[in-house]
């Protein structure tokens, strides 16, 4: 589950990046769009001002001109036409390119946690140098996403670092605990086998005891027997099993908690 939620935040991330790039992009289309409508509407409007200060000269240049042919006066009709609707085009496309801007920052805004951001205001009908203050804030709110990004990112790698640790620290005490299972069943082992021997060597302690009674009691015995030496031997051998058997108990690990 937690590896999921961690691939998750990554992806939104990612995307969150990924968004944030193609708005800049769209963001300085829009801009070099609206200066162009901005220049071309400065021309009309000089235009405009010189027809209407100079009526009576453009009545006359127009009572000197031609008859005009009614083909070019289609086309002209034609190209005003075709000129005023590219002009509402690009308005339109400006107003819907500063609506995706909003929306689009107001969500990323939400999703990096951010309650609000500079730059929020439309920019079609500001002058130039609010449009350039505007601008500037909306820069700032570039630098300012970027900054979130790279935060939650930095955050992100710590996790998964710490993350990774947790799973090798994990793996390591999975394999203490088999470790010290082994050991336990191994010493279990030894001690039933401990036993064991311990009982053997009680048995025949108790056979060299009943031997040399016997012995002793039979004067006819041929031979005499070193039963000290008999006694000695088993004991030396009963310590050596006791010895080995408490050296290897001290060689298993202990228990972590």
């Amino acid at each position: 589950m937690i590896a999921y939620h961690k691939v998750a935040k990554r992806d939104n991330v990612t995307l969150i990046s990924e968004t944030f790039v193609l708005l800049s992009e769209k963001q300085d289309a829009a801009n070099t769009e609206i200066a162009s409508l901005r220049r071309e509407l400065a021309e009309l409007r000089v235009s405009q001002a010189i027809k209407e200060s100079l009526p009576g000269q453009g009545n006359s240049a127009r009572a000197l001109q031609a008859p005009q042919d009614p083909v070019d006066a289609a086309r002209s009709t034609f190209s005003q036409e075709f000129y005023n609707s590219g002009l509402k085009d690009a308005v339109s496309a400006l107003n819907l390119s500063e609506k995706s801007y909003f929306a689009i920052t107001k969500s990323v805004s939400a999703a990096l946690e951010m309650p609000s951001i500079p730059g929020q205001r439309s920019m079609a009908h500001l002058p130039e140098g609010e449009r350039l203050a505007l601008e500037k804030e909306r820069q700032q709110a570039g630098g300012l996403l970027t900054q979130r990004i790279c935060s939650l990112r930095d955050q992100l790698r710590r996790k998964d670092d710490l993350m990774q640790n947790y799973e090798r620290e994990q793996h390591q005490m999975k394999q203490s605990d088999t470790l010290a299972a082994l050991k336990t069943e191994q010493l279990e082992e030894m001690i039933v086998e401990l036993r064991q021997k311990e009982l053997e060597i009680d048995f025949l302690r108790q056979n060299v005891q009943d031997l040399e009674e016997k012995c002793h009691s039979n004067k006819s015995f041929p031979h005499k027997v070193n039963f000290t030496d008999i006694r000695i031997i088993c004991l030396t051998f009963s310590m050596i099993f006791v010895v080995k058997c408490i050296n290897t108990v001290r060689c298993i690990p202990k228990r972590k908690n």
